[in-house]
């Protein structure tokens, strides 16, 4: 049997006790998840990911999830945004 890699997954919300959560949760089920609380941050290291999927909240103060999402897919346009 060949091992599957893990689906890589970037979770992208300002509120830290959300992150924790679902990057805690997300990662019991398998998944590589890497979480920030700034959306600026993890999109200055969004070149050097290989990612499977964006997981974005829509409304945070330092950058709102829709132009988060507008930069992901400048950037890596085969990855979807969620």
């Amino acid at each position: 049997m060949v091992d599957e890699a893990p689906i890589r997954l970037l979770v992208i919300d300002d509120d830290a006790a959300m992150c924790q959560t679902l990057e805690r949760g997300l990662s019991r089920r398998g998944y590589e998840v890497r979480a920030f609380t700034s959306p600026l941050t993890a999109l200055a290291q969004l070149p050097g990911m290989d990612l499977d999927v964006v997981i974005t909240d829509l409304n945070m103060r330092e950058l709102g999830g829709i132009d988060v999402c507008t930069r992901v897919r400048a950037q890596q346009p085969h990855v979807p945004v969620v």
